[in-house]
C-alpha cells in the first residue's frame, strides 16, 4: 500500500511540543475519490500507521520532519 501523508504540529522540528494530526490517503485505490483516507489524532494511532506491514510512505519533507 502506498500512503501519502502529512503531519501538522505546533512548530518547526527543533521546537515541536505537540502533534495535532496526521492526515493520509492511500493512493493504491482507483479511482482516487474512493481511496482510503483519514486523519489520526492520537499518539497510539500515529504509531500504528507507521507500523503498517509493507507500506510505502510518500510526502513532502518527510525525511527531515515527519519521520
Amino acid at each position: 500500500m502506498v500512503y501519502v501523508f502529512d503531519i501538522e504540529a505546533d512548530n518547526l522540528l527543533d521546537e515541536v511540543t505537540r502533534i495535532y494530526c496526521l492526515s493520509f490517503k492511500c493512493i493504491d485505490e482507483l479511482p482516487l475519490d474512493h481511496a482510503i483516507a483519514g486523519t489520526l489524532t492520537t499518539k497510539e494511532d500515529i504509531i500504528k500507521f507507521f507500523n503498517i506491514p509493507n507500506a510505502t510512505y510518500v510526502g513532502h519533507n518527510i525525511i527531515r520532519y515527519d519521520f
